[in-house]
């Protein structure tokens, strides 16, 4: 495991790697499946808010760099196809 933001030096970012039990059960499951000279190198699970609404603001200045000829709607929508928008709303987390 290596979690990639804790490295990155992101502030709130999680030293440990977290999932729920359903995607840790089924990471077992599937390094069961793989052949014995392959595994999985997991970068990131559970993240705070605040490093979801860095990534997300982060990705969208870089993109407002490279394309300064969006709108900030436009820059705004191209981030969401990349990064998911932070949200505390229980309904916008992911499906396990």
């Amino acid at each position: 495991m290596k979690p990639i933001y804790y490295q990155q030096q992101i502030s709130n970012s999680l030293r440990v790697i977290y999932v729920r039990e359903g995607v840790y059960e089924r990471l077992q499951q599937v390094l069961t499946l793989l052949p014995q000279k392959y595994g999985l190198l997991l970068y990131d699970g559970y993240r705070p808010f605040q490093v979801q609404q860095y990534l997300f603001s982060h990705f969208s200045q870089q993109l407002a760099k490279r394309m300064p000829q969006l709108t900030p709607q436009e820059i705004m929508q191209a981030t969401k196809k990349y990064v998911a928008f932070p949200s505390k709303d229980a309904a916008h987390l992911a499906p396990i």
